[in-house]
């Protein structure tokens, strides 16, 4: 790739597809680094100005 430095060390990822990583990059599982399913408590608390993404099910895979 044009203009892509390379890290100065990989690790795998233990994920075929996915190849190595940059070493200090860390695979989690996508429930961990994400809220899945906000209660409608949790939405309403959410400022109005807030940048909120929704994903259905089908589209995470």
């Amino acid at each position: 790739m044009r203009g892509h430095h390379p890290y100065p060390s990989y690790a795998l990822s233990g994920v075929e597809w996915i190849g190595d990583l940059p070493s200090h990059w860390q695979v989690l599982r996508l429930r961990y680094a994400c809220d899945l399913n906000p209660t409608k408590a949790e939405i309403k608390g959410i400022p109005s100005d807030t940048l909120v993404t929704f994903l259905p099910m089908e589209k995470i895979g």
